[in-house]
């Protein structure tokens, strides 16, 4: 009667263990989602960060600028930050400018045949590069962010960077779909794309799995999901992004 009794308080104490694993692997889900949430706030304004995470396509320059400056950074720090540049250029093109003139003088005191070779010289590189410059007029090439780029900048948030699955003692895997028959996927988060129909549409959202190269210049909800210990889906939130 004893060791029934002993059995019978192990079983319980390993169930609520097991239990209280779902449920943080669920705290999990919502601290994604609520991060997705706060993200998918702020990317459409001027200057939120991270840039890959924006909700409009972006100039390669402003990404280098972003990357430069670290994880938080103002307009104003962008400023200051260009200020030495300016004055780097100021002085380089000063001595530029200088040593055209030493060049010049130089040019002046060569012998004629020389000065008439390096003439057609000058000419030919003159019409290489006016057929190698892009036209003034070209609008700069700007890159369309993705899912993967943006996730990418996610995982540093510390929300993401110590995030830890009970069931492995590691970061949650992001896989795409919970397969009960898969022991090794408990814990793991599920993250499925919701694009709206046109209205009068049989259904109103048609669902996906979100992947790295989605475009994310839209706006759309991110449905998310986490495997329990039996490996199946739990429906946790949808997120606006």
């Amino acid at each position: 009667m004893i060791l029934v009794l002993i059995a019978t308080a192990m079983l319980g104490r390993m169930t609520f263990l097991e239990g209280l694993k779902t449920n943080v692997s669920k705290d999990n889900a919502e601290a994604l989602g609520a991060l997705i949430v706060r993200i998918g706030t702020e990317r459409g304004k001027a200057g939120s960060l991270p840039v890959e995470c924006s909700s409009s396509a972006y100039l390669p320059s402003v990404l280098a600028k972003s990357e430069a400056l670290g994880p938080e950074w103002t307009p104003d720090s962008v400023e200051a930050s260009e200020s030495p540049s300016h004055e780097g250029a100021s002085s380089g093109a000063k001595s530029e400018s200088h040593s055209a003139d030493s060049a010049k003088h130089q040019a002046e005191d060569s012998a004629q045949p020389h000065a008439e070779k390096s003439a057609h010289h000058q000419a030919d590189e003159k019409v290489a590069t006016k057929v190698s410059e892009p036209s003034a007029g070209a609008a700069p090439a700007t890159v369309v962010p993705t899912w993967g780029e943006c996730f990418k900048q996610l995982n540093k948030n510390p929300i993401l960077k110590d995030m830890v699955n009970p069931f492995t003692d590691a970061r949650p895997l992001i896989v795409e779909k919970c397969i009960p028959s898969n022991q090794a996927l408990h814990g793991a988060l599920v993250l499925d794309k919701l694009l709206p129909t046109p209205a009068g549409s049989a259904v109103p959202m048609v669902q996906s799995t979100l992947v790295e190269t989605d475009p994310i210049n839209l706006k759309f909800q991110i449905r998310i999901y986490v495997c329990d210990k039996g490996s199946y889906p739990i429906r946790i939130t949808d997120a606006d992004f």
